[in-house]
């Protein structure tokens, strides 16, 4: 019994030493690894702002005043327009960009606009339709009219072939067929006519045999109606040297008169039939040289009447486009609306104020200062707005106030350079509003080069110590530090600091010694 109450008690002893060591060993993973976190997070750089100090912050005393924030420049929205307010794009306060649609007006006009360009582009689509469909007609006719030249032409080769057959019948050019009978007394009253007649034939069949072998088509009717013209003239020239060949032979043993007479009758109304022909051919030919002269004048005509019905599209467009842009109000330059002057619904009249729009990326504040305090600030010194910006004197009137008696003085502030960041560190200061100004004024003679005035966020009070952290190789250095009297949003630093020194004002919360830091912004 004794033996099993002891080994019980060996079994929990041991029970309690395996808790310890698991219990020992969890503290110990949880220790490094707590350790592994804070290191990881130590490496992550936070965002800081700092202030450089110099001579101007060892004032022991301040100016503090309020003033007026203006913008750099600003000008006024202008309607061009008369009608009422449809649509409102914008309120007090909002960014606009140049370009930007503000309102929109509407009229009775632009109905009427609106329709004098759409009877318009009615007017222009019939002058097209007119045009092409005189394009296509004017084909058809153009077709006729080559297709019957086409039929002159091989029909006055054929009236040409005939002729020179009959011409060579009787003189007998190509030595084949002669009229029987007439080779003894032919043009024997006077031979030259017959020389004459021969070469003249020569001449015409050369100028048939190219008729022959030309291919007349729809692109050289017009020079085939030509040639084939010539070609009729030479042959009509052929029978009156033929008839003069005729006149000058006499009858004979083989050749009666009644032949003779029959021939020159014949020859004669071979005559008029080539006559006839050339005729036809002259008006196909005047047809054709007309073809582009009446075409260009139809289309001349038809062309014109689209030109002025476009240019009349163009003109209803124009006063249309103007119409609208009249009564479409855009933003003329980029900034913030700083000042609202109608209301949805509104009645407007051209030249009427819409809004006015400041650029704030450069804007300045403007206060007031008394001839005591005047004397103790300068250009280029600093100025502290609502405790946590950083503004510059930009200008001091050379005279006061005729009733206030008081010197308008003028702070310049970088809106550019203070966007809103995350964490809301940024801040933009808004045209026409009111702001806490602080300067701080420089004695002519520092008691205690160690003494700075800086603003008291910057500073941690704890009940053990008071310190700040400056900024020294991308880290955060801690300093401890004896304060002095407040003033306003700012503290005196009696010791600790130094000329130079890279003050932390922004991202010191939480912040550790010798932690990584990442400066956003230099004051």
């Amino acid at each position: 019994m004794m033996k099993f109450i002891k080994l019980k008690y060996i079994f929990i002893a041991m029970l309690i030493i395996l808790i310890n060591v698991f219990i020992g060993s969890s503290l110990f993973q949880k220790s490094e690894t707590s350790e592994i976190s804070d290191e990881k997070i130590n490496k992550i750089a936070k965002e800081v702002s700092i202030l450089k100090l110099d001579k101007n912050l060892q004032s022991v005393d301040i100016i503090k005043t309020s003033g007026i924030v203006k913008a750099g420049s600003k000008v006024d929205v202008i309607s061009l327009g008369d009608g009422q307010v449809t649509n409102l794009n914008f309120k007090i306060g909002s960014s606009v960009f140049s370009g930007q649609i503000l309102a929109t007006l509407y009229d009775n006009s632009v109905k009427n606009s609106k329709e004098s360009l759409e009877n318009a582009k009615i007017v222009l689509k019939t002058a097209e339709n007119n045009y092409n469909n005189n394009i296509s007609l004017r084909g058809k006719t153009d077709t006729n009219i080559q297709e019957d030249a086409i039929i002159t032409f091989n029909s006055s080769l054929n009236t040409i072939s005939n002729a020179l057959n009959e011409v060579d019948y009787i003189i007998n050019v190509e030595n084949k067929n002669q009229l029987p009978g007439i080779e003894k007394t032919l043009s024997i009253l006077n031979s030259q006519f017959l020389t004459n007649a021969k070469n003249n034939y020569i001449v015409a069949k050369n100028s048939f045999n190219s008729l022959s072998n030309l291919e007349i088509s729809k692109n050289n009717t017009l020079s085939s109606i030509e040639l084939i013209i010539e070609g009729l003239n030479l042959t009509k020239k052929s029978i009156d040297y033929t008839i003069s060949v005729l006149n000058n032979t006499i009858p004979s043993a083989t050749l009666n008169e009644t032949t003779l007479n029959t021939q020159k009758n014949s020859f004669s109304a071979l005559r008029a039939t080539v006559i006839t022909a050339h005729q036809s051919a002259l008006n196909d030919l005047q047809g054709l040289e007309n073809l582009d002269t009446a075409r260009k004048k139809d289309l001349d005509v038809l062309k014109n009447s689209v030109e002025q019905a476009k240019s009349q599209v163009e003109l209803a467009q124009i006063a249309y486009n103007n119409l609208l842009s009249d009564l479409t109000i855009i933003a003329t330059i980029s900034g913030q609306i700083t000042q609202k002057f109608i209301e949805l619904g509104s009645k407007i009249n051209p030249g009427q104020k819409i809004a006015e729009i400041s650029q704030t990326n450069l804007v300045k504040i403007e206060i007031n200062l008394s001839s005591n305090d005047i004397y103790k600030i300068k250009l280029g010194q600093k100025a502290i707005l609502d405790d946590n910006l950083y503004g510059t004197i930009s200008h001091i009137d050379p005279v006061a106030d005729s009733i206030s008696r008081k010197v308008k003085v003028e702070i310049s502030f970088d809106n550019k350079k203070n966007p809103l960041q995350k964490g809301n560190r940024g801040k933009s200061l808004i045209p026409e509003t009111f702001i806490d100004v602080i300067i701080p004024v420089e004695q002519k003679q520092v008691l205690n080069s160690d003494v700075f005035l800086i603003p008291i966020k910057a500073l941690a009070i704890t009940q053990n110590e008071n310190f700040v952290f400056i900024a020294e190789q991308d880290k955060a250095k801690k300093i401890l530090v004896e304060i002095g009297k407040p003033k306003g949003y700012l503290i005196e630093i009696i010791k600790g600091l130094n000329i130079g020194d890279k003050l932390i004002i922004e991202g010191n919360k939480n912040l550790k010694d010798n932690e990584n830091i990442n400066i956003q912004n230099i004051e």
